[in-house]
């Protein structure tokens, strides 16, 4: 409850640097790195730039949401049409 009470009180990007330091452990250059390259790419649409962010071996799994019967299904990698650099 208390970590809830926290990240609500913080700006999105107070609440992103929270989330890299407290959470996974990221050390303050890091997080900085981090979070000027994802303002940066995010503000210009840059959609290269925010995919290169992505760790390269994420899951991307869909259950269509209950609204029609399908199996599970994943991809390993980015979508189709993301460019990773």
């Amino acid at each position: 409850m208390g970590m809830l009470v926290v990240l609500e009180t913080l700006s999105p990007t107070e609440r992103a640097v929270f989330v890299l330091r407290e959470v996974f452990g990221f050390d303050y250059d890091d997080t900085a790195a981090a979070t000027e390259r994802f303002l940066a790419a995010a503000s210009t649409g840059d959609m290269a730039g925010l995919v290169s962010l992505l760790a390269s071996d994420i899951a991307w799994t869909t259950d269509s949401g209950g609204k029609v019967r399908h199996c599970a299904t994943s991809s390993w990698s980015a979508p189709s049409g993301w460019a990773r650099s």
